[in-house]
């Protein structure tokens, strides 16, 4: 076994370890409650001459009822724009997730927040999917994670809040598309009237994160919760989509091809005209150009009209699968099967379009990655 394998095997449950705060095997700092939502961490390592401290702060934010707080951590003497060093990362994250825990299960928080720390001259943010697995770990299962502004802060936030969601709990797939068009591509969605009428309401961005809505007459509003924030979107009809100026150029579906009504949302994305568009990278693209029209996929064309997101695709093959073993004729298994293995050749060549565009959600591959190259760094 190769080098990397052998860093890869014992990743995959170093990290583990981390994300749960599990120190049998990564052994937590020392740490001190400050004062209220500080604490100190006392970094040591004889072996390698360290004897640092380092800052940890969880404190609310935003409004009151919603229950946000901030996540920052630094070295004494430092700032929170500098980066942690000293091969030592690994357990300061461990111990960070383990206060991250003693503070979710004190404050039981809908939304906890951070911005990752970015290296001179990085164009990504390469920390972003490490640090938001070792928050999420603290938070809990019950949480999802969103990434703001490409690289520029996440939220990992409870999927049943204590506050009202008066539109059921939304798909995180949706939040996060929903988003990337704010934050990353710099549109916004509005109401379709004047700005001076009285019901007139956009829904955008703060170049920092914020999200808030601007109504007529100063009526606005803003919260830290992305699913609030769609909440209150859902809740307004005929919602139109104003591209920003970062963004891509949208795909036409072609006029042979099945269109959709549905997409993933009931806000639909719109380009000057009534037809439905998808963003390159995405899987509502992947399917307009890959899927819909493909002689391949013909057996699933009838459940194009409903079926929309992987989720849906891989719960009619478990449908397709439990009526196999009911069926009484030869045609109803051939369809089945046939319904099967369309559905299996298309996840296939969606892991590998997700790979191409890089769009799949953070994943353990990811985050491995990024283990592998600071394990390498301290070899």
């Amino acid at each position: 076994m190769d080098i990397i394998n052998i860093i890869l095997d014992e990743a995959h449950h170093l990290m583990k370890e981390i994300v749960t705060g599990d120190d049998s095997r990564i052994p937590t700092y020392n740490y001190t409650q400050a004062s209220e939502g500080r604490f100190v961490i006392d970094v040591v390592e004889p072996q390698k001459n360290i004897d640092t401290k380092f800052d940890v702060t969880f404190s609310p934010e935003g409004n009151r009822d919603e229950k946000a707080f901030s996540i920052a951590f630094k070295q004494q003497g430092s700032d929170y724009s500098q980066k942690t060093g000293f091969g030592v990362q690994f357990r300061i994250l461990a111990t960070i997730t383990k206060i991250v825990k003693e503070q979710v299960a004190i404050h039981d928080p809908n939304v906890l927040t951070f911005q990752p720390v970015k290296e001179s001259g990085e164009k990504g943010n390469r920390r972003l999917s490490l640090y938001m697995q070792y928050v999420k770990g603290g938070a809990g299962e019950d949480f999802d994670a969103f990434i703001i502004g490409g690289d520029k802060k996440v939220n990992v936030e409870k999927r049943n809040p204590s506050f009202p969601i008066e539109n059921g709990y939304q798909d995180p797939e949706t939040i996060q598309d929903i988003l990337t068009q704010l934050s990353v591509y710099g549109g916004h969605y509005q109401t379709d009237l004047y700005p001076n009428d009285p019901d007139f309401q956009k829904f955008g961005m703060s170049h920092w994160g914020g999200m808030y809505v601007e109504g007529a007459d100063g009526r606005n509003k803003s919260t830290s919760s992305a699913r609030r924030f769609v909440d209150w979107m859902f809740s307004i009809p005929d919602l139109t989509y104003v591209q920003g100026a970062g963004e891509p150029s949208p795909y036409d579906v072609p006029t042979d091809r099945p269109t959709q009504t549905g997409v993933d949302a009931p806000i639909q994305r719109v380009s000057g005209d009534d037809t439905p568009t998808a963003m390159v990278g995405t899987f509502q693209y992947f399917l307009q150009t890959e899927v819909y029209g493909n002689p391949e996929y013909d057996i699933l064309e009838p459940f194009f009209e409903t079926v929309k997101s992987m989720n849906d695709f891989s719960e009619l093959r478990s449908r397709a699968n439990a009526g196999l073993s009911a069926a009484r004729t030869s045609s109803d298994t051939e369809r089945l099967t046939a319904i099967i293995r369309a559905i299996d050749e298309l996840k296939r060549n969606y892991n590998d379009y997700a790979r191409r565009y890089g769009t799949s959600d953070v994943n353990e591959n990811q985050v491995l990655n990024e283990i592998e190259k600071n394990l390498l760094d301290l070899l």
